[in-house]
Protein backbone atom coordinates (compact mmCIF):
# COMPACT_ATOMS: atom_id res chain seq x y z
CA UNK A 1 0.00 0.00 0.00
CA UNK A 2 1.19 3.42 -0.87
CA UNK A 3 1.74 6.46 1.42
CA UNK A 4 -0.64 8.09 -0.28
CA UNK A 5 -3.40 5.44 0.16
CA UNK A 6 -2.63 5.38 4.24
CA UNK A 7 -2.55 9.20 4.22
CA UNK A 8 -6.10 8.93 2.16
CA UNK A 9 -7.50 6.49 4.68
CA UNK A 10 -6.18 8.76 7.59
CA UNK A 11 -7.83 11.86 6.24
CA UNK A 12 -10.99 10.34 5.80
CA UNK A 13 -11.39 9.26 9.20
CA UNK A 14 -10.39 12.63 10.34
CA UNK A 15 -13.33 13.90 8.36
CA UNK A 16 -15.24 11.19 10.18
CA UNK A 17 -14.63 11.59 13.36
CA UNK A 18 -15.16 15.87 12.74
CA UNK A 19 -18.82 14.47 11.22
CA UNK A 20 -19.70 12.16 14.07
CA UNK A 21 -19.10 14.97 16.68
CA UNK A 22 -21.01 17.42 14.30
CA UNK A 23 -23.97 14.68 14.23
CA UNK A 24 -23.79 14.68 10.78
CA UNK A 25 -24.42 10.83 10.49
CA UNK A 26 -24.62 10.65 6.96
CA UNK A 27 -21.10 11.54 6.11
CA UNK A 28 -19.91 9.22 8.49
CA UNK A 29 -22.24 6.57 6.56
CA UNK A 30 -20.46 8.04 3.48
CA UNK A 31 -17.16 6.23 4.09
CA UNK A 32 -18.61 3.03 5.03
CA UNK A 33 -19.14 -0.23 2.42
CA UNK A 34 -22.54 -1.29 2.54
CA UNK A 35 -21.04 -4.32 4.19
CA UNK A 36 -18.80 -2.80 6.67
CA UNK A 37 -18.49 -4.80 9.90
CA UNK A 38 -18.86 -2.90 13.35
CA UNK A 39 -17.76 -4.55 16.39
CA UNK A 40 -18.77 -2.93 19.94
CA UNK A 41 -17.10 -4.61 22.62
CA UNK A 42 -19.26 -6.99 25.39
CA UNK A 43 -20.66 -5.03 28.33
CA UNK A 44 -21.92 -2.48 26.43
CA UNK A 45 -25.84 -1.70 25.86
CA UNK A 46 -25.01 -1.44 21.86
CA UNK A 47 -22.19 -4.49 22.22
CA UNK A 48 -21.84 -6.83 19.83
CA UNK A 49 -21.31 -7.21 15.64
CA UNK A 50 -23.36 -4.99 12.99
CA UNK A 51 -23.34 -5.00 9.22
CA UNK A 52 -23.91 -2.23 7.55
CA UNK A 53 -23.96 1.09 7.87
CA UNK A 54 -27.94 1.49 8.63
CA UNK A 55 -27.46 -0.97 11.80
CA UNK A 56 -24.47 0.98 13.03
CA UNK A 57 -26.63 3.86 12.57
CA UNK A 58 -29.86 2.30 14.16
CA UNK A 59 -27.92 -0.15 16.59
CA UNK A 60 -24.75 2.07 17.60
CA UNK A 61 -25.46 5.87 16.69
CA UNK A 62 -28.78 6.47 17.59
CA UNK A 63 -28.34 4.73 21.07
CA UNK A 64 -24.94 6.47 21.69
CA UNK A 65 -26.54 9.91 20.96
CA UNK A 66 -29.39 9.23 23.17
CA UNK A 67 -27.25 7.82 26.15
CA UNK A 68 -24.64 11.15 26.39
CA UNK A 69 -24.87 14.59 25.77
CA UNK A 70 -21.86 16.64 24.48
CA UNK A 71 -20.41 13.67 22.92
CA UNK A 72 -16.92 13.87 21.37
CA UNK A 73 -14.33 11.60 20.37
CA UNK A 74 -10.99 13.28 20.69
CA UNK A 75 -7.92 11.77 18.81
CA UNK A 76 -5.05 11.58 20.05
CA UNK A 77 -3.10 9.93 16.65
CA UNK A 78 -3.11 7.44 14.13
CA UNK A 79 -1.17 4.17 13.43
CA UNK A 80 -1.25 2.71 10.16
CA UNK A 81 -0.29 -0.39 9.29
CA UNK A 82 -1.36 -0.97 5.56
CA UNK A 83 -4.79 -0.70 5.04
CA UNK A 84 -5.42 -0.73 9.25
CA UNK A 85 -5.89 2.47 10.79
CA UNK A 86 -5.98 2.90 14.72
CA UNK A 87 -7.26 5.83 16.14
CA UNK A 88 -6.32 6.45 19.78
CA UNK A 89 -8.02 8.74 21.58
CA UNK A 90 -10.73 9.84 24.31
CA UNK A 91 -14.58 9.74 24.28
CA UNK A 92 -15.65 12.94 26.23
CA UNK A 93 -19.46 13.88 27.35
CA UNK A 94 -22.08 13.12 30.04
CA UNK A 95 -24.57 10.72 30.55
CA UNK A 96 -27.73 11.98 30.14
CA UNK A 97 -29.40 10.28 32.85
CA UNK A 98 -26.98 10.51 35.60
CA UNK A 99 -25.48 13.88 34.64
CA UNK A 100 -21.81 12.31 35.13
CA UNK A 101 -19.07 13.38 33.21
CA UNK A 102 -17.80 10.45 30.72
CA UNK A 103 -13.39 10.53 29.70
CA UNK A 104 -12.82 7.24 28.38
CA UNK A 105 -9.52 6.10 26.64
CA UNK A 106 -10.18 4.17 23.45
CA UNK A 107 -8.57 2.19 20.51
CA UNK A 108 -10.62 2.32 17.45
CA UNK A 109 -9.22 -0.04 14.83
CA UNK A 110 -10.52 0.47 11.08
CA UNK A 111 -9.85 -2.07 8.03
CA UNK A 112 -9.83 0.06 4.75
CA UNK A 113 -10.49 -1.31 1.06
CA UNK A 114 -10.90 1.16 -1.88
CA UNK A 115 -11.37 4.27 0.53
CA UNK A 116 -13.96 3.06 2.44
CA UNK A 117 -14.74 1.44 5.75
CA UNK A 118 -14.80 -2.21 5.93
CA UNK A 119 -14.00 -3.19 9.41
CA UNK A 120 -14.31 -1.21 13.07
CA UNK A 121 -13.79 -2.81 16.34
CA UNK A 122 -14.00 -0.64 19.18
CA UNK A 123 -11.83 -1.22 22.71
CA UNK A 124 -12.63 0.55 25.55
CA UNK A 125 -13.27 0.69 29.30
CA UNK A 126 -16.75 -0.37 29.21
CA UNK A 127 -17.17 -0.31 33.16
CA UNK A 128 -16.77 3.42 32.81
CA UNK A 129 -19.36 4.03 29.96
CA UNK A 130 -22.14 1.66 31.96
CA UNK A 131 -21.47 3.95 35.10
CA UNK A 132 -21.48 7.23 33.33
CA UNK A 133 -25.21 5.88 31.29
CA UNK A 134 -26.35 4.60 34.52
CA UNK A 135 -26.58 1.02 32.83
Amino acid sequence: MSQATANRNVELLKDGYRAFNDSDIESVMAIMSEDVEWTEPEGLPQSGTHRGPEAIVENVFTPVMEQFEDLNLEIDRFVVDGDTVVALGTSRGRGRETGKDLENPFAHVYDFEDGQITRFVQHTNTYLSRDVIGA
